[in-house]
């Protein structure tokens, strides 16, 4: 709200003015003086003007000083003109419209422009007050606080009564707005390409980060398979087996050590030495899981057990096993086949029943060899910790007698036709001599065949 007296002290009128704060200059919207209003519009400068006489329009020359003030129809309503520093050079100041030199509006009473924020004198050239910008001491001209526009006013002007700049032409604003338009242009460009950049900067350590994830994955999952396979699938054994007695009967005591890396239990590759024999074997065996383990440790379950193969001192062999699991007790069925310098090839199966940890069975073996020892026998096998305890009793005999007593009971009828059919008086002669013969030739062939097929 303005107060403002007229060109005579009485009656004195009152003039309002509605302005846009958003700016520190050119910013009038509305003058109302003694209930008569004028609205104005603006662009780079004022450019028209709307009340009760109707629209008028200003044509204004390069520092925003009005020269023309018209009608809508093109009529001059008035004119003016200026001098550098804004003198009135016709003498006619302004009296239809508020608005001087460069855009000042000017005081009627005070003979002074409104600069905003102070009053500017045209009869000095000099503004009413301070300067509240300070001068730059690298700029001596700058320090006059009260200079108007440094003294330059024909290419300077001071819009806010606070800092001298540029006047702007039309060409001026054009290219000022192309410039705008170009920064805008080139500052969205920018941020486009910034966000590009970072965007691809982003795939590029996502992309590596998945790589990475993935190998890292990759590697963990090997890892953990290796141990799953080394722990649950795959392990490795280590036996010593002391044997006590020869032939049929004999004990056996076997202590197993498991691999520390390599324990599991279902394919397992077994380092075997008897101290004893001599031996030295290595196997490799498959283990069946059995359908069901309770949380006792105890295993249930009907069907194939193990199947595996050995080579060593003792020759190839190749074995298997099947049965039943009922938690503490089950029965279970051995058979092996083994390839060796001395027997040839010798079968061996086993029948047993388990209560516990211990096994009770009867096995017999048999060789390919007639003069190798076939054995019919029974045995338990005990086991505590990681010792085992196996023991063994029956009987053996060379298996020529057993292929002797296979084809005297196949042929029966034919021999006992041909003794009958010779002379009696040989029969006494050869039973007398049976006893007699047989140590002698079993003898001579065990000789023979020890030299040339000693224990393994």
């Amino acid at each position: 709200m303005g107060k403002q007296g007229s060109d005579k002290l009485n009656p004195t009128k009152h003039i309002s003015y509605v302005l846009d704060l958003t700016k520190q200059y050119h910013n009038l919207l509305q003058l109302t003086e003694d209930s008569h209003s004028k609205n104005y519009a603006w662009d780079a400068n004022v450019v028209s003007e709307s009340g009760d006489e109707g629209s008028r329009f200003y044509l204004q020359d390069e520092l925003g000083s009005p020269l023309r003030f018209t009608g809508a129809d093109g009529s001059l309503v008035e004119s003016y003109a200026y001098d550098e520093f804004g003198n009135d050079l016709p003498g006619n100041r302004v009296v239809s419209q508020p608005f001087g030199f460069t855009g000042y509006q000017y005081d009627n009473v005070a003979q002074t422009y409104f600069a905003q924020t102070r009053e500017y004198m045209p009869g000095v050239g000099r503004f009413g007050a301070e300067d509240i910008v300070k001068g730059m001491a690298f700029a001596p001209f700058t320090l006059n606080e009260y200079a108007y526009c440094w003294n330059n006013p024909l290419v300077l002007v001071d819009r806010s009564g606070m800092f001298s700049g540029y006047f702007q032409t039309p060409t001026s604003i054009w290219n000022d707005a192309l410039s705008k338009i170009e920064y805008s242009f080139n500052k969205a460009s920018q941020e486009v390409n910034d966000w590009t950049s970072q965007a691809a900067a982003d795939v590029r350590d996502w992309t590596s980060q998945a790589v990475t994830d993935v190998r890292d994955w990759a590697v963990q999952a090997a890892a953990d398979a290796v141990h799953y396979w080394n722990t649950n699938i795959y392990g490795e054994q280590t036996v010593t087996v002391q044997t006590i007695g020869t032939g049929v009967n004999k004990t056996t005591i076997t202590e197993t050590l498991n691999d520390t890396v390599y324990t599991g239990n279902i394919i397992v590759r077994r380092f075997e030495n008897n101290i004893t024999t001599k031996r030295i074997d290595t196997s490799l065996s498959i283990t069946v899981p059995p359908l069901y383990k309770d949380a006792q440790g105890r295993n249930w379950g009907i069907g194939l057990k193990s199947i595996g193969a050995s080579f060593g001192t003792s020759g190839f062999s190749v074995f298997g096993s099947a049965g039943i699991d009922l938690g503490d007790s089950g029965v279970k069925l051995n058979g092996n086949v083994n390839y060796n310098k001395k027997d040839i090839v010798r079968l061996t199966g086993k029948a047993s029943m388990r209560y516990q940890d211990t096994q009770t069975g009867y096995g017999a073996s048999l060789p390919l060899n007639p003069f190798s020892f076939a054995q019919a026998y029974k045995f338990v096998d005990t086991k505590a910790g990681n010792i085992s305890t196996y023991s063994q009793v029956g009987v053996e005999t060379r298996m020529a007698w057993v292929y002797a007593a296979v084809a005297v009971a196949y042929f029966a009828p034919e021999i006992l036709a041909a003794l009958g059919a010779a002379t009696p008086a040989l029969a006494p002669a050869l039973i007398m001599l049976m006893p007699i013969l047989a140590p002698m030739i079993e003898q001579l062939y065990s000789t023979n065949f020890e030299k040339e097929c000693p224990e393994l």
